[in-house]
C-alpha cells in the first residue's frame, strides 16, 4: 500500500503535466466506469474475478516461464507487462509498482494464493469500499470540496457520514505510511535470486525477453492504447 500510494501520486503528477501541455485533462476511463458501475458488479468483476486471472496469467504463468533468467528478471517483467495491461497512464505507474511487489511475494512463497488475496483486497478497499462511500456521502460532498462555506453547511447534516469517510481515509494512509517504514528498515534483506538459464555471451537478456515478437506486439499495442488514451 506504501509503494502504491507513492506512485499513484507519481502517476497523478505525470497525467497532470500532461493534462497541462495538451490544454485538457486526461481521463481516467477506469475510474469513470468504477464510480458509475452497481457496486456488486464491482465486487463481482474487480475483488473475485480481475485479480484471480490476473495473478494466474501475471505471476504464476509468467513468473514461472521468466524465473529461469533469474528473479529479478521474472518480477520486473510481471510488473511491467501488468502496467501496460491496465492501458492508461493514470494505472499504470501504480499497477507496475504494485506488480512488483506481487512479483516479489510470489518468487519468495511460491504461492499464489497470497497475492490474489492481496490483490483482491487492494481491489476491495479502491473499487469497492472507496466508491461506495463516495455515492454514499453524496453528489454534493465531490462539488463542495473546495468551497468551506458548503462544506460547514454540508457537515452541519452530515457529520456521521464523514466521520466514516475520514476514518477510511485515516486507515489507509496509517496502512501506506508503514508500510513505507517497513520497507525502508528491510531494504537490505530484498535480494533477488539469480536464474539457472545461463545465457552465452553472443546472447543478451534483451533480445530474448523483449525483441521476440510476442513482446514486442504486446508491448507496441499497449503503449499505442495509453497514447491514445492521453491525447483522448
Amino acid at each position: 500500500y506504501g509503494a502504491m500510494y507513492v506512485s499513484n501520486y507519481t502517476g497523478l503528477i505525470l497525467t497532470q503535466l500532461i493534462s497541462i501541455l495538451k490544454g485538457s485533462p486526461v481521463t481516467n476511463t477506469m475510474l469513470e466506469v468504477a464510480t458509475s458501475s452497481n457496486l456488486w458488479v464491482n465486487l463481482f468483476i474487480m475483488v473475485l474475478c480481475a485479480p484471480v486471472a490476473e495473478e494466474l496469467i501475471f505471476r504464476k504463468l509468467l513468473i514461472d516461464r521468466l524465473a529461469q533468467y533469474g528473479e529479478g528478471v521474472a518480477v520486473l517483467f510481471s510488473g511491467l507487462m501488468f502496467g501496460l495491461f491496465h492501458g492508461n497512464l493514470n494505472q499504470f505507474v501504480y499497477a507496475f509498482v504494485l506488480g512488483l511487489c506481487f512479483g516479489f511475494i510470489y518468487v519468495k512463497t511460491g504461492n499464489i494464493r497470497y497475492t490474489i488475496g492481496l490483490h483482491m483486497l487492494v481491489n476491495f478497499l479502491g473499487s469497492v469500499l472507496g466508491v461506495a462511500i463516495l455515492k454514499w456521502l453524496g453528489d454534493d460532498f465531490l462539488s463542495i470540496a473546495s468551497d468551506p462555506a458548503g462544506m460547514m453547511s454540508y457537515m452541519t447534516g452530515n457529520f456521521g457520514k464523514l466521520i466514516v469517510y475520514f476514518i477510511y481515509i485515516f486507515l489507509l494512509l496509517g496502512v501506506a505510511i508503514a508500510g513505507i517504514i517497513l520497507f525502508i528498515v528491510n531494504l537490505k534483506k530484498i535480494r533477488f535470486l539469480p536464474g539457472m538459464n545461463t545465457l552465452p555471451k553472443r546472447k543478451t537478456l534483451f533480445p530474448q525477453t523483449v525483441l521476440n515478437v510476442g513482446m514486442a506486439l504486446y508491448m507496441i499495442v499497449w503503449i499505442v492504447i495509453i497514447i491514445v488514451q492521453l491525447l483522448q
